[in-house]
């Protein structure tokens, strides 16, 4: 007579992990096109004649735009893992992209902040 095996149940879909991912490869995209803006800043204040003011505003919007983006991608992640019986891997993957740019974030606004208090 042969043993029976018992499997346990595989994991069920995580659409809150899902959605997780889905925010953090997102902000992957948005951190490559800030990126893409930024090294080209140069060229676009000269060739517009504008002033560095002028744009600061539109960087630091894209930073709270991208800050926004991650704590919701946090959030949906943690959902994710809290879940019993779902797959975690977008979850965890999620949660690290949001939390990176949470992390980054918060660097740029507090560097952006030391040197206007340097400088001015």
């Amino acid at each position: 007579m042969q043993p029976t095996v018992t499997s346990a149940p595989a994991p069920r879909p995580n659409p809150a992990g899902l959605a997780s991912l889905i925010a953090g490869a997102v902000l992957l995209l948005l951190g490559f096109v800030r990126i893409l803006i930024s090294q080209s800043l140069p060229l676009f204040l000269d060739r517009l004649d504008l002033s560095f003011p002028q744009v600061s505003i539109w960087l630091q919007a894209a930073n709270v735009l991208s800050a926004l983006i991650a704590l919701v991608t946090v959030v949906l992640g943690v959902v994710g893992l809290l879940l019993p019986g779902r797959r975690r891997t977008a979850a965890i993957i999620g949660t690290t992209l949001g939390a990176a740019q949470l992390a980054n974030t918060a660097v740029s606004l507090l560097g952006g902040l030391l040197i206007g208090l340097v400088s001015g």
